[in-house]
């Protein structure tokens, strides 16, 4: 009989002791994936992604990105500039602190900025204070502008202001505040990705961003399996953003994996050996199996599996009225993980 429709999440569990946790109750490391079918690709995407906001927040878990594309060196690299530039503008090496901090710039730009932009800005601000240092007051203003736009309620250090740098952030977000909004529509190829404007999440592509400031954001999608697409967009009375989205070549092993669990679910056996062989690709441990439930009175069904073939009894779980999927699939996973 089938027991599985249509989406599988699947979760990499990997059991490790950590110096925060009892004995009897190790943290365990985690990654969450999803195999999208009949409930479609952007209710699949949306519960990946939620499951793994829930992942983090939960102290039994560790979350481990599978097909880890993230932009990390980038990021040590312009938090390096930055800390050099802002030496160099405490030292008044103004010609220095404005070099090194537009690179900075530039390497934050080249970082995940789905992880926030506080970085970006802190870069930009040091560049603004040390253009109007050197006596130039428009590029100043300019990079300012920028710092507003992306968020109006950034301020600048307390510690390095000037009357002047005061003048020219009330006046960006005077101009800021008189701009007419705009609206920004975000779309993804070939599949849904998470989609992300200047560090804040959005939803799941395609997705609609309103009341956007006039001016340079950043939008950055982030799917399993593909590399990060982050473009900067110059938003005027409206913007559309299409990003194609590049398949890593380990992206490339996984779906073939996820492939072949999906259809091992579908016809209804063999799915503990595609689930053991995808733990022992992931190097963890057990893999937490996702899906809808064909069964009457069910909607999610679930199963763990060992990297040696072991598995659990598929528990299945009914959807309480006006409770969301990934409420269901949250409830569910914390039900075959913690026996909760």
């Amino acid at each position: 009989m089938q027991l599985w429709g249509a989406l599988a999440a699947c979760a990499l569990v990997s059991l490790a002791t950590s110096s925060s946790s009892s004995a009897a109750e190790p943290v365990r490391r985690i990654s969450i994936v999803t195999v999208p079918a009949n409930l479609g690709e952007r209710v699949a995407a949306q519960i990946d992604h939620d499951l793994g906001e829930w992942a983090s927040g939960e102290a039994r878990l560790s979350l481990v990105e599978i097909d880890s594309a993230a932009r990390e060196p980038e990021a040590l690299k312009a938090r390096g500039l930055l800390e050099k530039a802002a030496h160099d503008y405490d030292s008044t090496e103004l010609e220095a602190a404005i070099g090194k901090s537009a690179l900075a710039i530039s390497a934050f730009e080249a970082s995940d900025l789905s992880r926030g932009i506080d970085g970006l800005q802190n870069a930009m601000a040091v560049h603004a204070l040390a253009l109007l240092a050197a006596g130039k007051k428009a590029e100043a203003g300019s990079t300012i502008a920028g710092i507003v736009t992306l968020r109006a309620g950034y301020k600048l250090d307390p510690a390095r202001l000037s009357k002047g740098a005061v003048r020219l952030l009330e006046d960006a977000r005077a101009a800021g505040n008189a701009a007419q909004p705009s609206v920004v529509d975000i779309a993804s190829s070939p599949g849904p990705a998470a989609a992300y404007l200047d560090g804040t999440f959005l939803g799941i592509t395609p997705v609609k961003a309103s009341s956007v400031r006039p001016g340079n954001h950043y939008v950055t999608l982030i799917a399993k399996g593909y590399e990060i697409a982050q473009q900067k967009v110059l938003v005027g009375p409206a913007a559309n953003v299409s990003l194609v989205l590049k398949p890593t070549p380990r992206g490339l092993e996984f779906f073939a994996l996820l492939a072949g669990l999906r259809a091992a679910l579908s016809a209804g056996a063999g799915h503990e050996a595609k689930a053991a062989a995808l733990a022992r690709w992931a190097g963890v441990d057990e893999v937490l199996v996702l899906a809808p439930a064909q069964a009457q009175g069910a909607i999610l069904s679930a199963f763990s599996a060992s990297k040696d073939g072991r598995a659990t009894a598929i528990t299945q779980r009914s959807q309480a009225a006006g409770e969301s999927t990934t409420t269901a699939a949250i409830a569910l996973a914390r039900a075959v993980l913690f026996s909760e």
